[in-house]
């Protein structure tokens, strides 16, 4: 299977699954993603890979779907900075770094199960094999949407787990680290302060220092307080929806039959990487 018969069975199932009508298809990473005015989410099919089937003994494809979910309000108040870093620096990054969170279908195995789908290379059983997918894709793609399109979400994915962890930081995540403090500021903004100077001890400590040339990612050490100051001016503003689910929402395009199905009983809320 190549990428123009990838590309064909996204667009059949942009036509079969009701949940991704209005999605539009991105070609280039061959991906759905559906736009709001707070960010996007989209479905990423471009990590497959070829492998052999043992039960029917035969090559096949196979794909692991990545959900994910871009937070505007936590990186468009950086953007500006970024572009003045990337003419002070001389370079510029293939991609801007955003704020977004992802799922990656082995991270489901606690709440639905983890999925691989499976095409055989020579298409015996495609039909078969695309009724599998056509009809688990939106049940996934609806339980992570639905569950962590939250900056609430964002949050415990990441700065909790940073604050836990305390893992050491590549030069290309100095991004990240106000994509951390912006959702700590939307979302615990009375305990902003104090995480505040938790993330930066944190980074202090394990910042790798760069040996070659300075990036554009090394200024965001040099001027830190500046940036942090336009964190502090900036209005991150947002709907109180985007910022908390207390509830699983169900967008308007899911039929009544799915609503009513998709959790085969009470909606479960989504669980942390960290408690």
């Amino acid at each position: 299977m190549n990428k123009k018969e990838i590309l064909k069975m996204l667009e059949r199932l942009k036509e079969d699954v009701p949940y991704l009508k209005d999605f539009k298809i991105k070609k280039s990473s061959c991906s759905f993603y559906r736009e709001y005015d707070w960010g996007r989410q989209w479905i990423n099919f471009n990590d497959y890979y070829h492998s052999i089937d043992k039960q029917r003994n035969a090559l096949d494809v196979e794909f692991r779907p990545t959900y994910g979910i871009d937070f505007n309000v936590l990186d468009s108040w950086l953007r500006p900075i970024y572009k003045k870093f990337e003419a002070i620096a001389g370079m510029e990054a293939a991609v801007y770094p955003r704020a977004f969170l992802f799922v990656k279908e082995s991270l489901l195995q606690n709440d639905l199960g983890s999925f691989t789908f499976k095409f055989l290379e020579d298409g015996i059983d495609f039909e078969k094999d695309y009724q599998y997918m056509k009809n688990t894709i939106a049940e996934h793609a609806t339980y992570i949407f639905e569950n962590y399109s939250s900056i609430e979400a964002y949050y415990h994915f990441f700065v909790e787990t940073y604050l836990n962890n305390q893992w050491c930081l590549m030069k290309s995540d100095a991004p990240e680290i106000f994509h951390m403090l912006a959702a700590a500021k939307i979302y615990k903004p009375s305990q902003y302060e104090q995480i505040k100077d938790r993330i930066l001890d944190i980074w202090d400590k394990s910042w790798m220092k760069t040996l070659d040339l300075m990036s554009c990612y090394d200024l965001f050490v040099v001027y830190r307080e500046d940036i942090l100051a336009c964190l502090e001016a900036a209005d991150l503003s947002v709907d109180a929806q985007v910022v908390s689910r207390s509830e699983t929402w169900n967008h308007p395009s899911l039929g009544d039959y799915l609503k009513r199905n998709l959790f085969k009983g009470e909606p479960r809320k989504y669980y942390t990487l960290s408690m």
